[in-house]
């Protein structure tokens, strides 16, 4: 789907019936972000698991009204649980970054403004996280040299 898509889908969102609970504020941007990075060869090991473990880790942090850090700490550190069984066709997993041990990439810290003057520089934040992060995923195989830049499936398959 692409973070263009997800922007406008949020976007249009708000603007129209809103979100009534942050419930329905987590699954959105949940289920959003998870079509966003599909891309045709990639699977992710335990996934429904992984999208509602998630979901619950980053309601937690909405319904405890923490301020914007804390929120994409949640989020981000959520994501980084999703990818780490990522594997890609014929092999390609990914491979722990020295940021973080044993995990692809890292949280991230400072995309979500602590006080956004618009929905547009919230989500602009929170693609922001998005983008900083996936750039820190790398998969590889004992075989191959590591799939990066444009040789990763993600962004490869032009997913931001």
């Amino acid at each position: 789907m692409g973070f263009n898509i997800f922007k406008n889908n949020y976007l249009s969102r708000v603007s129209g019936e809103g979100f009534k609970t942050t419930k329905e504020t987590v699954d959105f941007i949940v289920d959003n972000y998870v079509s966003s990075v599909a891309v045709p060869g990639l699977v992710i090991a335990g996934e429904p698991l992984l999208i509602e473990g998630m979901k619950l880790a980053v309601q937690e942090v909405f319904d405890s009204g923490q301020p914007p850090t804390a929120i994409e700490a949640g989020l981000s550190a959520a994501i980084v649980a999703y990818w780490t069984p990522a594997i890609f066709t014929g092999g390609f997993a990914t491979l722990p970054t020295l940021t973080l041990p044993g995990f692809p990439g890292a949280p991230t810290v400072g995309n979500i403004p602590e006080q956004a003057n618009s929905v547009e520089e919230f989500v602009d934040g929170l693609i922001g996280m998005f983008e900083m992060h996936l750039s820190t995923v790398i998969f590889g195989h004992l075989t191959s040299t590591p799939l990066v830049g444009i040789t990763s499936p993600i962004y490869g398959g032009q997913v931001p």
